[in-house]
């Protein structure tokens, strides 16, 4: 998934598109066992930590849209973390839907 992403934003980039949208964690995925939500939010943060340069370095911009109260509070802080290093960033706009449904 993560790789499909990265393609999609790369693409978006060379073709000039302003704004991308991925749905990252439906309120659906609250159905799922405990353990995938786990490796959910895991690889969430992981992606997160390790590409925060990579994010800023191209450009990106990270907006989250949807509900994120119900989330983990270190989850919360890391896509705070995020939209607030990436705030500046003006070359294309990733929206990352949270608690959709």
């Amino acid at each position: 998934g993560i790789s499909t992403v990265k393609k999609i934003v790369k693409s978006s980039i060379e073709l000039k598109i302003p704004i991308t949208t991925f749905y990252v964690f439906s309120s659906e995925n609250w159905k799922r066992p405990k353990k995938e939500i786990v490796f959910l939010f895991t690889l969430i943060k992981s992606y997160f930590s390790k590409e925060i340069k990579n994010i800023i370095s191209q450009g990106i911009k990270i907006n989250i849209l949807g509900e994120v109260n119900k989330l983990p509070s270190d989850i919360k802080s890391t896509l705070k973390k995020t939209t607030n290093l990436t705030k500046k960033n003006k070359k294309i706009l990733v929206n990352l839907a949270i608690n959709y449904g």
